[in-house]
C-alpha cells in the first residue's frame, strides 16, 4: 500500500500553483476521474472521536467532494485546469475558517456509486498535466499504530 502524502488544502494549493495551466488530473485505483469532473463541495469537518482504547482525539480535515465526469465524453471534454481548482479552494478559504492546518481529503466514487474517502499518494507533472494519485483510506486501530511509533515498546491497549 503507498503511503499517503501529508497535505494540507493550503499545501496542494500551492503545488498546483507551480503549473497553473496544467490540467489537474486525479487518479483513483488505476483510473483516471472522468473529465469535466467537478468539485460539489469543499467542507471543513472538525472530528472528535474516541479509538478503541479509549483514548480521545480531536482534529480538524478538509474534504474536497468530486463528482465523476459523464462516461459517454463529448469531444469537447476536458479537465479542470490547477488555476480553476485553486480559484475554487481559496473561495472555501475565504468563506471557512480553521482549514489553514487541517488534513485535506478527498470524497469521491467512479460514476457517483458507493462515495469513498481518499488521501494524496502522489503528485507529478507530466505532458501538460498534473497527475494527483489518490489512494483509498482504510480504517486503522489507532493503539496498535500508537504502539508500533513508540519508543518503548508496551502492550497496545485495545478495546
Amino acid at each position: 500500500m503507498t503511503k499517503p502524502i501529508q497535505s494540507t488544502l493550503n499545501s496542494f494549493v500551492k503545488r498546483l500553483s507551480e503549473n497553473p495551466d496544467a490540467a489537474l488530473v486525479f487518479i483513483t485505483e488505476g483510473r483516471r476521474i472522468q473529465p469535466d469532473y467537478h468539485v460539489t463541495e469543499v467542507k471543513l469537518a472538525s472530528v472528535r472521536a474516541m479509538d478503541c482504547g479509549r483514548k480521545v482525539a480531536q482534529w480538524n480535515e478538509v474534504l474536497v467532494q468530486l463528482i465523476d465526469g459523464p462516461q459517454e465524453q463529448s469531444q469537447s471534454a476536458e479537465f479542470m485546469s490547477s488555476k480553476k481548482f485553486t480559484s475554487i479552494a481559496m473561495a472555501s478559504q475565504n468563506a471557512l475558517s480553521g482549514e489553514d492546518d487541517a488534513a485535506l481529503y478527498f470524497e469521491f466514487a467512479a460514476e457517483n456509486l458507493g462515495m469513498r474517502k481518499w488521501s494524496i499518494t502522489g503528485i507529478a507533472e507530466k505532458n501538460g498535466e498534473t497527475l494527483v494519485q489518490l489512494t483509498a483510506v482504510t480504517a486503522a486501530c489507532k493503539p496498535a499504530q500508537r504502539f508500533a511509533k513508540s519508543p518503548k515498546p508496551q502492550k497496545a491497549k485495545c478495546c
